[in-house]
């Protein structure tokens, strides 16, 4: 499911902001509690100046990675 986070964030880059919500929601249903996926939607979402989901998906996901796994 790789592939449809990168959709997010290129989405989000070239300012296509409701089509990466789409996307994004998608990806959530199809990976709820990978750490990972919740990582990259959050940056996605700070791109879009979406700070309330930006700071959900991000505070979710650092609840579930190990100490130095970003390092």
């Amino acid at each position: 499911m790789r592939l449809r986070w990168l959709g997010v964030i290129e989405l989000a880059r070239l300012g296509e902001k409701e089509r990466a919500k789409q996307w994004a929601l998608r990806a959530l249903a199809n990976e709820p509690d990978d750490p990972g996926v919740q990582f990259n939607l959050g940056c996605a979402f700070a791109r879009m100046n979406e700070p309330e989901q930006a700071l959900d998906l991000l505070e979710s996901c650092a609840l579930k990675m190990s100490p130095g796994c970003l390092n």
